[in-house]
């Protein structure tokens, strides 16, 4: 992944893995933990990660379902 997290949410949805949301510790606050809205798609026949668009809003322990004819992921 191009940024560490923890309590993220992964998807397999066309081939790709996306990781979602997150917790990261932000050393800067005395360790707090900061929740992420961001999305990393990991495409495995390239081993290349990508910076996606981030979600609306920040997510940690969710949940997702991705659609039948997968073309959406719903978090």
């Amino acid at each position: 992944m191009l940024q560490a997290r923890f309590h993220a949410v992964v998807v397999s949805l066309n081939e790709n893995y996306f990781v979602l949301g997150g917790m990261v510790t932000n050393s800067n606050s005395n360790s707090r933990q900061k929740y992420l809205n961001t999305v990393e798609c990991f495409d495995p026949v390239s081993n290349i990660w990508e910076t996606m668009s981030p979600m609306p809003v920040k997510l940690e322990w969710g949940c997702s379902v991705v659609t039948f004819d997968s073309t959406r992921c719903y978090v």
